[in-house]
């Protein structure tokens, strides 16, 4: 296994500034468990908020994660500091969702493209000139942009840019935190169909994060919905789409334009509003909003069950 993550937990400070309402934490990762295959793409899905920026930024220790366990490739990384944790994350690299914000505008293609060679020691001057044109024509651009700036590209093309870089390494996990959201349907599909090429040449692994149920069902084996910080199902592809079990995965896709009607999906809409993470409800987080809750949705946070092999559900109804 190439990622196991175990009960990954990120918590924030809430209160202490001149405008907050009360102290306390807030869990934005809360427990979070999974596993990612060499060569796998897991799909993470669930509304703005939920923490799934967060919990990839945290595999990576871009953030601190406050507890739980994080092992790459048998080694675990929250041991880590110092020249070991940069050889890991030779191994992992992060594509970003804004590619306008995620590239510095005073630097040419070329050095930034080439700059994780650099910082590594792998190559320097027309070496790591000659690399980062390689890594463009890889992601469908031409050499020549080496020496032109972020601002001189289109949106797609600078997405490109950000992947060229991401893979410069040889990484054999990549984050991908909404990579399409910012970019119009028709580049999305470029950006998609850029992946999965890569994946098939490189054998690369994705966590692949998004709100877009259709995107996802695209490029994922498998895929987890989370909720509150917190995941609350997980199952392969098809499995997930054909027979979604909680019932907040339920109202996703059926609330999925041309998802939830060809996977007769009930539920309707996701009504209301998330709580605060800052003040969750008490048992099941989801019951506020749950169209189905049960008494103990109110008392006790229901444990994960496997009604199917690999298919995992948080939800009383089958706890």
């Amino acid at each position: 296994m190439l990622l196991e993550v175990s009960g990954l937990t990120k918590e924030y400070d809430a209160g202490g500034g001149p405008f907050s309402r009360g102290a306390g934490t807030v869990r934005a990762v809360d427990g979070v468990s999974f596993r990612i295959a060499a060569g796998e793409t897991l799909g993470l899905v669930g509304e703005s908020g939920c923490g799934k920026t967060t919990l990839g930024k945290s595999i990576l220790r871009l953030i601190e994660p406050s507890a739980g366990s994080i092992v790459f490739a048998g080694v675990p990384l929250l041991g880590l500091s110092g020249e070991a944790l940069r050889r890991a994350r030779r191994r992992m690299q992060i594509v970003f969702q804004d590619p306008i914000s995620s590239l510095d505008p005073r630097m040419t293609v070329g050095g930034t493209v080439g700059e994780p060679l650099r910082v590594h020691g792998l190559a320097r001057g027309a070496e790591a000139d000659e690399a980062a044109a390689g890594l463009l024509r890889r992601v469908g651009l031409p050499p020549a942009a080496i020496n032109r700036y972020p601002h001189e590209f289109s949106g797609g093309q600078r997405q490109r840019i950000g992947i060229a870089r991401a893979i410069a390494l040889g990484p054999e996990l990549l984050v991908c935190d909404e990579p399409v959201s910012a970019l119009d349907v028709s580049i999305q599909a470029q950006i998609i169909n850029l992946l999965e090429d890569l994946q098939d040449e490189a054998g690369i692994a994705y966590l692949f994060i998004s709100h877009d149920l259709r995107v996802v069902e695209h490029i994922s084996d498998r895929v987890a919905v989370m909720y509150l910080g917190a995941f609350v199902e997980e199952a392969g592809r098809d499995e997930l789409y054909r027979n979604p079990l909680h019932p907040y995965t339920r109202m996703l896709i059926s609330a999925a334009p041309g998802i939830g009607r060809a996977a007769g999906a009930p539920g309707g809409a996701v009504r209301g509003e998330p709580p605060s993470p800052a003040a969750p409800p008490p048992g099941c987080r989801f019951h506020p909003r749950c169209p189905l809750r049960m008494p103990p949705c109110h008392r006790e946070r229901p444990v994960f069950a496997e009604p199917e092999p690999g298919h995992r559900v948080a939800c009383w109804r089958y706890s």
